[in-house]
């Protein structure tokens, strides 16, 4: 969401745009695809508009579009601080796209429900006790390439935002990498006045993760080229990657492994600036894998989205499972945060935005 005295202006200039949220606000059980979540209030504003922030960049009006497609058809989860982190706090779920003559700027107005975070549902609620997830699970069945993306089913990608870290000293990183590392670098954007995080993602293909070997049981398929070129790869992570990150970071670190499964994302981060710590969790991030990939389809029937674990480094030592996002039942958590409403000030979009490649300079945006 944008700043006050820029909301003010914009809908002083379009009162179509009020008109719109009050006539949502009057019916919400028309617009709302929220169902039986927790809803204490409702929250209105501007979500984004093509104007030049001051990172100096902008969305694109097909950007707006888009957006106000996805809210309206699937709802947009509302973040905080784009701390991945803190669960979603709510979602909006009716938009519209304005024009400003004047000011010359599309912008998009949106009105969401924020949860009473205290009556999220847990994953007991689901027949699932998490307090049982340190144990290592049987090796799924042999998972087969990715089809749709047309990729390689084991290459590794790097992303990052630019106003996090410096992108040189990643191609220089990514200068000495084993072959299943991707030598692009897919480019990350949040839109927010403050930085206050650098989050370094890694996707991996979960068919990788799932045949890293560090694990006794898994040492048989040493001798396999997929597992070989996935220890290459952990191996780089730990030994060159996290120190050289970790001395340049000047903020809070997060490093992010990220695994499209079955229509979802699994999400595996490690909150630490301590390379100790890193090296630990990518020890025994497998274990983290096939337990979050029975997860994801044990909750498939009410749409999963996303599955978020955090490295417990300060009493378990074990990956933990943070949070699920669902389409059909919401957030569903065992740790819920309660945040203030001040905190949404802070509230604002982020994502993909294109592809760096080693050589060519910034590329094209997308």
């Amino acid at each position: 969401m944008n700043d006050a005295s820029d909301e003010t202006s914009l809908m002083d200039e379009v009162p179509e745009a009020q008109d719109f949220l009050q006539e949502v606000l009057g019916n919400i059980d028309q617009y709302s695809v929220i169902g039986d979540e927790p809803v204490a209030d409702y929250i209105q504003g501007i979500l984004a508009t093509t104007s030049i922030d001051a990172q100096g960049e902008a969305f694109g009006q097909e950007a707006l579009e888009a957006l106000v497609t996805m809210v309206n058809t699937q709802g947009l989860w509302m973040t905080v601080a784009h701390d991945p982190l803190i669960h979603p706090q709510g979602r909006f779920f009716a938009a519209k796209m304005f024009y400003a003559p004047h000011s010359r700027t599309h912008f998009v107005v949106g009105v969401g429900g924020l949860y009473d975070s205290s009556k999220l549902k847990r994953f007991a609620d689901f027949g699932i006790e998490t307090l049982t997830h340190g144990a290592i699970l049987e090796p799924e069945p042999e998972l087969e390439p990715d089809s749709e993306s047309g990729t390689d089913p084991m290459l590794i990608t790097i992303g990052a935002n630019p106003h996090e870290i410096d992108f040189a000293v990643l191609e220089d990183l990514l200068s000495d990498a084993p072959p299943s590392v991707s030598r692009e670098i897919e480019t990350h954007f949040r839109k927010s006045l403050d930085t206050l995080l650098t989050i370094l993602t890694f996707v991996i293909p979960i068919a990788a993760l799932a045949k890293s070997p560090f694990f006794k049981k898994y040492q048989e398929q040493l001798a396999t080229p997929a597992a070989e070129a996935t220890l290459d790869a952990l191996r780089w992570l730990k030994e060159k990657v996290v120190a050289v990150v970790a001395s340049k970071a000047n903020r809070r670190l997060l490093y992010h492994f990220s695994s499209p499964y079955k229509g979802s994302e699994l999400g595996f981060y490690i909150d630490s600036n301590d390379p100790s710590v890193a090296i630990a969790a990518i020890d025994s991030v497998v274990g983290a894998a096939h337990l979050a990939m029975k997860l994801i389809e044990h909750l498939q029937p009410y749409g999963v989205e996303r599955v978020a674990y955090v490295f417990d480094h300060r009493k378990s030592k074990a990956w933990l499972p943070l949070y699920a996002v669902t389409r059909n039942a919401g957030v569903i958590t065992d740790q819920p945060q309660l945040i203030s409403m001040e905190r949404f000030r802070g509230l604002s979009l982020g994502g993909s935005a294109e592809r760096r490649l080693l050589g060519n300079g910034d590329g094209d945006g997308e």
